[in-house]
């Protein structure tokens, strides 16, 4: 994939916001991964995850205040721990566990009883006090470049966050972390704990959340953690050719991370695969769907749409969606991917597992500027059908290599 774009994109977002990086460093934490959605062009993404971060949390706040201060989260650990993130990597996270205990590390909890587990603490740390909900509903209401202009309002986040940092960076210390592994180095809160580990010596290794399709690279570089793990060599070759000399050894693959799934079923289902629809507007991506339907129903076959994770809370768009026949999958991923025998779609890291399994995978035509290795490029027409029965792309993939994986985390952590 051609990620060219993104150099030139980066020297632009420095020089434009020179002023926030070099003199609200601690504030630009917190906010930098949604103005680079802005700056890229991405202004529904931005302006989407910007309202979600306008919410009050209050409640939950109190909590990791609560548990930090009395819940004995400053007492020293007696043995070291890890911390695993890992969202819809359920089995990589399963084959992990076990040996990362065996390397004498306890995991910081994820979940569980108590005021609140240590891992979430960690996380509500980063954004603590009113002043990062106060920029986030500004942002909202004037656009996130007038917030930055308010100088009045960005000393006081930056202030907040640097006190922040230091709460984060002392619970990193008391609770003995020595290694995180993570699906990204860019949110807020992830952000923050990234930069306090870097200051403690502590590795943070990213395991790409997605098969990369940004041209920009927005949130996945500037690599902030010590590493980014791939899914496949030929992402890894790509950012390598882009990214700046001293970032390029940051990038590893050590093979496919996720399921793979059966592609012996047999029968007529289809699965439409899409990029959150909320990004854009709704109704001509409806009638986009709804015309693949037909097509697919004209070559024989069922189909059901598979929501993009950030869609599936929207009650609103399901109650759109309600009225225009579309069936909309209510199943896991490995049980859409499972009985289905086709997977088409837009943008969607969902179509490179597919491909992964062996299923006979497609992308429109008009989302292949961000070609996905292995799916094959399709037009609706007269072709289609046609198009539908080719056989299945065999690309270069490699099972996760667990073994190398587990040597390089013993290689690269710090010591007791």
């Amino acid at each position: 994939m051609d990620f060219s774009a993104y150099r030139a994109f980066d020297d632009e977002f420095r020089a434009k916001y020179a002023d926030l990086l070099e003199g609200h460093p601690f504030a630009a934490m917190l906010i930098e991964k949604q103005l680079r959605n802005h700056e890229s062009g991405a202004a529904a993404i931005a302006g989407a995850n910007i309202r979600k971060l306008t919410r009050s949390n209050y409640g939950r706040r109190f909590r990791a205040q609560l548990a930090f201060r009395l819940g004995g989260l400053l007492s020293r650990e007696s043995e070291p721990r890890y911390y695993l993130k890992l969202e819809r990597f359920d089995t990589f996270k399963s084959n992990l566990s076990s040996p990362l205990s065996g390397l004498g590390m306890k995991p910081l909890r994820e979940v569980g009883a108590g005021l609140m587990p240590e891992m979430r603490v960690l996380h509500q740390l980063a954004t603590l006090g009113g002043a990062f909900r106060t920029f986030m509903r500004t942002a909202e209401a004037e656009g996130i470049e007038k917030a930055i202009a308010n100088r009045r309002l960005m000393n006081r986040l930056d202030k907040q966050a640097r006190k922040n940092f230091a709460l984060v960076k002392a619970m990193i210390e008391k609770q003995r972390i020595q290694l995180f592994i993570a699906d990204g180095d860019t949110l807020p809160f992830s952000r923050m704990i990234c930069a306090a580990a870097k200051e403690l010596a502590v590795p943070y290794v990213v395991i790409a959340h997605g098969y990369i399709q940004s041209p920009k690279l927005v949130g996945i570089a500037p690599i902030y953690g010590d590493y980014l793990v791939t899914w496949t060599e030929q992402q890894a070759a790509d950012l390598r050719q882009t990214l700046r000399e001293e970032e390029k050894a940051k990038v590893l693959c050590f093979g496919y991370p996720k399921d793979t799934y059966r592609c012996d079923v047999t029968g007529n289902q289809a699965l439409i695969v899409w990029h959150p629809l909320h990004d854009g507007d709704l109704a001509p991506q409806v009638e986009e769907i709804r015309g693949i339907i037909a097509a697919l129903q004209a070559a024989g076959y069922d189909s059901r749409l598979r929501l993009h994770p950030r869609d599936t809370k929207a009650h609103a768009l399901r109650r759109f969606l309600s009225d225009t026949g579309i069936e909309i999958s209510k199943d896991s991923l490995a049980d859409d991917l499972e009985r289905s025998v086709v997977v088409i779609g837009s943008r969607s890291s969902v179509l490179v597992e597919a491909a992964v399994s062996g299923k006979r995978v497609f992308q429109l035509a008009a989302y292949n500027t961000t070609p996905l290795e292995c799916v094959v490029p399709i037009e609706l027409g007269h072709s289609f059908e046609a198009s539908l029965n080719i056989d299945a792309q065999h690309g270069n993939w490699r099972p996760f290599d667990y073994e190398a994986f587990l040597g390089f985390l013993q290689r690269i952590r710090r010591p007791h």
